[in-house]
């Protein structure tokens, strides 16, 4: 079993990769050169590694909520 810190590590590189090609494809897709603006395989890679990114981004948000409630959501006394 993959330890905390190195699964957590291993998430946020898939999280930047998810989202440096959500980000690309669909710049691409809107405002890209003629020859590839529209391209349904280009929606197909934001639409895929979207989901891939609010997945791995919830798994992530799981797996440091101790320390989310830790920092944000203390109770004040």
């Amino acid at each position: 079993m993959m330890k905390k810190q190195s699964l957590l590590k291993f998430l946020n590189i898939i999280l930047v990769i998810a989202f440096c090609l959500v980000a690309i494809s669909i710049i691409l897709y809107r405002w890209g050169p003629n020859s590839i603006r529209w391209d349904e395989g280009l929606y197909e890679i934001h639409e895929t590694f979207g989901l891939i990114f609010i997945f791995v981004g919830l798994l992530h948000l799981v797996l440091n909520w101790t320390w989310i409630q830790n920092t944000y959501l203390k109770r004040r006394k």
